[in-house]
């Protein structure tokens, strides 16, 4: 009778130390997929602040190119009403025309 309450014990004890085993090896595999999982997080912040770095200096370059735009547009008003004022507007409107097609053939 003592043999088999030995054997218990010792069976009980092998099963606890495997699953002590279970559980290094379930938490072992636990912090690799965390760390994966931080590296992961760390590379998509990277990736987010560069992202932003991009939009920030795309936003400038559009307003850069709004305002040259908006200083274009005035400076071609004024040579409109001045050519108005002197009688040559066509002529002004037929150049601009033609410039049009001859960049457009240039460049298509």
């Amino acid at each position: 009778m003592s043999y088999n309450r030995n054997t218990a014990g010792a069976s009980a004890g092998a099963s606890r130390d495997d699953m002590e085993r279970e559980n290094d090896r379930s938490l072992e595999f636990m912090s690799e997929r965390v760390s994966a999982l931080k590296n992961v997080t760390i590379d998509i912040n990277e990736e987010v602040s560069r992202q932003h770095l991009l939009l920030d200096d795309t936003a400038d370059e559009f307003a850069r190119v709004r305002e040259t735009l908006r200083d274009s547009a005035r400076a071609f008003q004024r040579v409109i009403d001045n050519a108005r004022r002197q009688g040559y507007f066509w002529q002004v409107v037929m150049f601009v025309i033609v410039s049009f097609f001859i960049l457009r053939m240039m460049f298509y």
